[in-house]
């Protein structure tokens, strides 16, 4: 029984993981960027499938906690139908799953990818073998001592058959049933995408019927705001004028990009002279790409700025020894910008100042010159221009693709870029330059964003903090932390809409403090009382009821710090409020669980900043721009009567 109860354990260690899978759930102890969070994308926690079963199939890779569930969910039945009389072939399941369970645990010493869920699976699997082994042994023993006939307690030939069958039944079933959950998730992406190429199709087609007619009536040729070639960046593979004209914001950090751009760059090779592709930067750190804080430079994209300023050094030296030569110099540049951007992205941008001496000397570089020429305005003001482009755009993260000026949001499902590309041929534009590609401006797609995202339903809230009624056509939740800058700005907006009765608004508010004391999930804490001052608030509804959290709610959002609990009692005091009272429930169960059940409802569907705004159960992505109101413009849409501004 004890082998069993393993078994069932390890099932159910694995189950979690098969649930996080599923539904994205986050899980106790699997924070934000650790090895369990990431299982599904790491080697050790997937088996790719080949390009033609994944296309039979709709999904590319098979999870290996699929894999550990089917396999102990089988030896779980097999074990059942045993009885106390283990087959030989059973035993050698077993023990060939340890071996596999070991050489997991090498790998995942060797890599440093300590899920513990993985481990938790794998000391099961130990643990069964052990209690297969000892059981073994014990058996003998006993048959050794007894007068019983020494086949007595060896398995019959049928009962080996039959729990043989039904480890395979199980095996095969449990696997059906994932396969099934798992295709379901994929047809649905695709049919999303489907829909989502649908309407980029017809803007192609529209976009297609403007050329058409603009060639015919001699009009279109006026420059745009994005410079007198258009939209297009200064490197280019594949002809000026081109029918197909993809122009893609990335970072040499960024392993997306990569991957798409040598999609792309297969494209233009494969419609020779139809097609065209263009670069623009996006380094995601904040020594280049001001609107960005440095507090978000991470060590992964450490070497972004400087990687996008060696491929344009190389590109400014290039042209500049042309021109001394009296050479065209654009395609010297054009050459040695490309040169040295395949050779970043094939590093991910991770260089010291050793490897990129000696990377663009191999690349017959002056690594010297090109080193010394990364420091200057040369070669940083055409990586910060794209940058602000990107922001004009409503860029937040890359890669970021445009076809014919409209931007590609299909991109991550595999084969869609070929297949958009083939659609946009099929409906024979005129070749062209980029002056006539007008992407939306970030105006445009903030709005457009919020449009396309798919509704989200959350659990129920126990104790409900909301403003406006009910049945207001504009349902506004936000989960956030008043320790959180725009969290107080998001929320000051809301509220001065319910007070000035300029939207008809329901403000759904719930906790999401940055604290592990409350938020254990998080990797780390970014605001020391996210949690003090969520229980405040709380408790303030407590002694006050819903006026009494609301205008704690308001003190809290308006005087961030120095927080402690002598400001929540003079908080409490400046809202009318027994302040020894409100500090008191602080403590209590009920204000407790009702912080949790706020942060429960977030993790549950995968909060992973703060603020975090839906309307209408939409996400909005952007929410705030510089000079646009994004916010209202979004919520006068959802209350159907769009304005404006």
């Amino acid at each position: 029984m004890l082998g069993l109860a393993c078994a069932a354990a390890a099932m159910v260690v694995v189950g979690a993981l098969v649930y996080k899978h599923f539904t994205g759930a986050s899980l106790p102890g699997c924070h934000v960027g650790s090895a369990c969070d990431d299982v599904d994308k790491h080697w050790l926690g997937k088996i790719d499938f080949p390009a033609r079963m994944a296309e039979l199939v709709r999904f590319s890779k098979w999870p290996v906690s699929f894999v550990g569930f089917a396999y102990y969910a089988a030896v779980a039945c097999a074990w059942l139908a045993a009885g106390r009389r283990i087959a030989p072939g059973l035993r050698w399941m077993i023990r060939l799953g340890a071996v596999v369970s070991l050489m997991y645990m090498v790998a995942i010493v060797v890599e440093g990818k300590y899920c513990k869920y993985c481990i938790a699976s794998h000391a099961l699997n130990f643990a069964l073998l052990a209690c297969l082994e000892i059981g073994t042994m014990m058996s003998k023993r006993y048959a050794a001592v007894s007068s019983a006939p020494a086949h007595a307690n060896r398995p019959s030939r049928r009962s080996g058959i039959v729990s043989l069958a039904a480890f395979a039944l199980a095996f095969v079933g449990a696997s059906a049933w994932l396969g099934v959950k798992e295709h379901g998730i994929a047809m649905g992406a695709v049919r999303e995408n489907e829909a989502t190429a649908k309407a980029l199709q017809e803007k192609i087609r529209e976009q297609a019927e403007k050329d058409r007619l603009a060639v015919q009536q001699g009009t279109g040729e006026d420059t745009y705001e994005f410079g007198p070639k258009g939209f297009t960046g200064r490197w280019r593979m594949g002809p000026e004028q081109a029918q197909v004209r993809i122009v893609l914001f990335g970072a040499y950090t960024c392993k997306f990009c990569k991957q798409m751009e040598e999609i792309a760059a297969e494209q233009v090779k494969l419609h020779a002279g139809k097609v065209n592709l263009s670069f623009k930067h996006f380094p995601m750190n904040a020594d280049c790409n001001p609107r960005m804080k440095k507090a978000e430079n991470t060590a992964e994209h450490r070497n972004a700025c400087w990687a996008s300023r060696c491929a344009e050094a190389c590109a400014v030296f290039a042209g500049a020894n042309a021109a001394l030569k009296g050479d065209e110099s654009w395609p010297a540049s054009n050459e040695a910008f490309w040169k040295a951007h395949d050779w970043l992205y094939d590093i991910l941008g991770d260089f010291n100042d050793v490897s990129l001496m000696d990377g663009l000397t191999k690349l017959g570089f002056d690594a010297k010159k090109i080193t010394e020429l990364m420091e200057t305005e040369a070669a940083n003001k055409p990586v910060v221009r794209d940058v602000e482009e990107g922001h004009a755009l409503g860029l937040f993260q890359t890669p970021m693709i445009f076809i014919n000026g409209i931007e590609f949001k299909g991109w991550q499902v595999p084969g869609a870029l070929p297949a958009i590309i083939a659609t946009t041929l099929a409906a024979n534009p005129p070749a062209s330059d980029a002056r006539r590609d007008k992407p939306d401006l970030g105006r445009e797609k903030a709005i457009g964003d919020w449009r396309q995202e798919g509704i989200v339903s959350f659990p129920a809230d126990a104790v409900e903090r909301s403003l406006g009624k009910a049945d207001a056509p504009v349902q506004v939740l936000v989960f956030g932390d008043s320790q959180e800058e725009n969290t107080r700005k998001a929320d000051k907006i809301i509220r001065a809409w319910l007070a000035a009765e300029a939207r008809p608004v329901r403000y759904i508010y719930r906790h999401f403090p940055g604290d592990q004391t409350c938020n254990p999930k998080l990797f780390k804490t970014f605001f020391e009382f996210g949690c003090m001052t969520a229980k405040a608030a709380e408790a303030a509804g407590t002694v006050g009821g819903p006026e009494g959290f609301w205008k704690m709610h308001e003190w809290l959002m308006t005087n961030p710090s120095p927080m402690s609990l002598d400001a929540v009692k003079k908080g409490a005091r400046a809202c009318g409020l027994d302040a020894d009272a409100v500090v008191s429930a602080m403590s209590k169960p009920e204000v407790i669980a009702a912080v949790k059940d706020d942060v429960d409802a977030g993790q549950a569907r995968n909060v992973d900043q703060i603020p975090k705004i839906y309307i209408n159960g939409k996400f909005v992505k952007t929410w705030t721009r510089e000079g646009d109101n994004v916010l209202e413009r979004i919520a006068d849409e959802a209350s159907g009567k769009s304005k404006t501004k």
